[in-house]
């Protein structure tokens, strides 16, 4: 009996041992996966990190930020003050989408809950928009497609002949009835999408500041620094507006600036501005961005296409985490956007301005302090 007992024992370990080998053998094959292993070099899970920090890279005070769905509010709320020193804007978000009710009561017909979303959530929207100049959204496209479902490209067809949509849609939604509304212009401006793994952002910029009710006046937005110069004889600044996270530039962080600009002739290029931010000029900028407006998505990020109306774009300069405190100069050129931007003979003359312009193709904007860490 005892002999018995002793063999059972024996089995049962040489099993314990054969499975925790086993299982041992997989783990590290999950890890070593050569597309997406733990050490392939692939993300393995949402990033949440890096769409978080691409957003405070290029966030202003003033912007709409919209999250979606509600419920992954306490992933920012966990991550924001992780990836950056400015204290950004919080999100809106809009629970209604997680009621339910839109899509209980029309299941099976998009149109319908399409519709009802729009009854229920414009007001909202519109009201959280009204005034602003700029909207961004951060979107989990999966999640929250269990609260706002995506369309197919029949319904997306449909909405496009029922001019709902104003592009002829070419494969289904991925986004829901949120995401369309950032996905499509929409007699607005693109600033451009990013994509992470499992988050997404967009951005729509509105000409005009947002109204909160139709016919409500409204006009383009202005610059709080009048500032006129005019690059190349072909684009005209207005003026600029610096809006800094809590009042103060700090290392580590953006410094957020609108520039204002209208096209006195109809432009012959495309082109790209840069921002230096320097304390001696005659030496390389200690921060910087050179990029078109809006990214260079059409229609108002190329240039080419400006016939006098006046455009706003929002940019910011990341500021080093070894930033020393202190005043520093922010200048502003023009350069062709397809051309090799260390080919400095290429820059805009600088025309028809008060202000200090170095080398006569960077304009001085103004002066930034920039505080201690």
């Amino acid at each position: 009996m005892a002999d018995q007992a002793l063999r059972l024992i024996s089995h049962a370990g040489a099993l314990f041992f054969v499975l925790c080998s086993l299982f041992l053998l997989s783990s590290v094959a999950v890890l070593l996966q050569p597309n997406h292993g733990q050490f392939s070099g692939a993300p393995v899970k949402e990033q949440w990190r890096e769409a978080v920090t691409s957003l405070a890279g290029e966030l202003h005070p003033d912007d709409l930020l919209v999250l979606h769905p509600y419920y992954a509010l306490p992933l920012w709320q966990y991550y924001a003050p992780r990836v950056t020193p400015d204290p950004l804007p919080a999100p809106t978000v809009f629970p209604l989408f997680g009621e339910g009710s839109c899509v209980v009561d029309n299941r099976g017909d998009a149109q319908a809950i399409s519709a009802c979303f729009k009854r229920s959530y414009d007001p909202d929207f519109n009201q959280a928009a009204s005034g602003k100049k700029r909207a961004l959204l951060l979107i989990a496209p999966d999640h929250a497609a269990t609260i706002d479902p995506p369309k197919t490209l029949e319904d997306l067809q449909a909405d496009y002949k029922a001019r709902i949509i104003e592009q002829p849609p070419t494969e289904p939604d991925a986004y829901g009835w949120m995401g369309l509304r950032f996905l499509y212009p929409q007699r607005l401006w693109t600033c451009g999408p990013k994509k992470f793994l499992g988050v997404e952002t967009m951005c729509q910029s509105f000409p005009e500041l947002f109204r909160a009710t139709a016919g409500e006046p409204s006009a383009p937005p202005a610059p709080a620094v009048p500032l006129e110069a005019t690059f190349g004889g072909e684009v005209q600044l207005r003026g600029y507006t610096i809006n800094l996270f809590g009042g103060q530039a700090r290392p580590g962080g953006a410094l957020p600036i609108t520039l204002y600009w209208q096209s006195q002739v109809n432009p012959t290029k495309n082109y790209s501005m840069f921002l230096h931010l320097c304390q001696n000029c005659e030496q390389p900028p200690l921060a910087g961005v050179d990029d078109a407006p809006l990214r260079g998505y059409a229609p108002a990020g190329l240039t080419s296409t400006w016939r006098g109306y006046p455009v706003h774009d929002e940019r910011s300069l990341a500021l080093p985490d070894d930033l020393a405190p202190g005043r520093y100069t922010l200048i502003l050129g023009v350069r062709p956007a397809d051309e090799d931007p260390s080919n400095l003979s290429l820059r805009l003359p600088v025309t028809g301005t008060q202000a200090e312009v170095h080398g006569g193709t960077r304009l001085v904007l103004g002066e930034i302090d920039i505080a201690a860490k």
